[in-house]
């Protein structure tokens, strides 16, 4: 893991190339650093779930491991973007969670299931009932 306090430094080259002559005309460097870097908290949780069974007939579970005691939140999007349901919220507990979310999805289709932790990171997958 880096340490928030590295700083990283470098630079952009840009080079402007004449058409006409095709040559480079003009060169510019712009030097870059980059330091503090967000989220490297040792109690920071990341977002990575699983959703099984997928495809899915009634049941649909979503699986979430968390190394921290958090609260995470799931949207669900129809495949035009429509809101199926607006949140879905629970706590999760370190290790393993599952909550079921299929008796939200009454039809046949294509959905979007977004989670969302309460430290804004998020991730999207698709899920398909038959």
């Amino acid at each position: 893991m880096v340490e928030s306090s590295v700083e990283f430094q470098d630079q952009i080259k840009f080079e402007y190339f004449d058409l006409n002559t095709q040559i480079v005309a003009n060169t510019q460097l712009i030097p870059v650093t980059v330091s503090g870097f967000l989220n490297l908290d040792k109690n920071a949780s990341t977002t990575s779930f699983e959703l099984v069974p997928n495809p899915f007939t009634q049941e649909l579970g979503v699986f979430y491991h968390s190394d921290i005691v958090t609260e995470v939140s799931i949207e669900i999007f129809d495949v035009q973007g429509r809101i199926v349901v607006e949140k879905i919220q629970f706590a999760c507990t370190t290790g393993d969670n599952q909550i079921e979310i299929g008796k939200y999805l009454k039809d046949k289709g294509q959905y979007l299931i977004k989670v969302t932790t309460k430290e804004n990171q998020s991730e999207i997958k698709k899920a398909i009932k038959f």
